[in-house]
């Protein structure tokens, strides 16, 4: 683009000394004439093309902070994705160890762990509700744990406690009971 200006003021420089020269030959006037002519054209047209040239640069500029802008929004949205698929993830394991533990699972004893955010208050077993829960133990050693004692013993109110569990906002995982039951 500044070649092409350039270009242009050198080629109307030419036209100047061409003018020049011209006057003072008369031989070559209708000759020099006929090229100024033709300069002069030429440098119309190129300033036409520069126009359109920076015309097109804005457009193209335009559309690159357009795609700056949708691909910042992929990219936000691309993470909320890999979010909600480690939580996913997460509760799908607590699902597969259920299958994969099982007859040597308690389906009383459930370890219940808290988000860091929601760590704020102790839970109590009206926070679990509707899960029907005999006793809540607080981890003393770990201050997101609690153990959770279901009232029914049978898979069915065990799974459903599970899935509802899982489905609390502030719970970020679970834990099967394979073993002793202390906190």
């Amino acid at each position: 683009m500044k070649k092409q200006i350039i270009a242009a003021i050198l080629l109307s420089l030419c036209i100047a000394c061409l003018s020049l020269s011209a006057a003072g030959c008369s031989d070559n006037s209708a000759e020099l004439e006929a090229q100024i002519a033709e300069l002069t054209e030429r440098n119309e047209q190129l300033e036409e093309e520069n126009e359109k040239l920076q015309g097109s640069n804005g457009d193209i500029q335009g559309r690159l902070e357009e795609l700056r802008q949708q691909f910042e929004e992929l990219s936000a949205s691309n993470a909320l994705t890999e979010e909600q698929l480690a939580e996913l993830q997460k509760k799908f394991n607590v699902l597969y160890d259920i299958d994969r533990l099982s007859p040597t699972f308690s389906t009383i004893y459930l370890h219940v762990y808290i988000k860091p955010e929601y760590n704020d208050k102790t839970y109590t077993a009206e926070d679990f509700s509707p899960i029907e829960i005999s006793d809540v133990f607080h981890s003393e050693s770990d201050p997101v744990e609690y153990l959770i004692v279901l009232t029914q013993w049978d898979m069915e109110d065990f799974l459903f406690a599970v899935i509802k569990l899982l489905n609390f906002d502030f719970v970020d995982y679970l834990r099967l009971v394979t073993g002793p039951t202390g906190i």
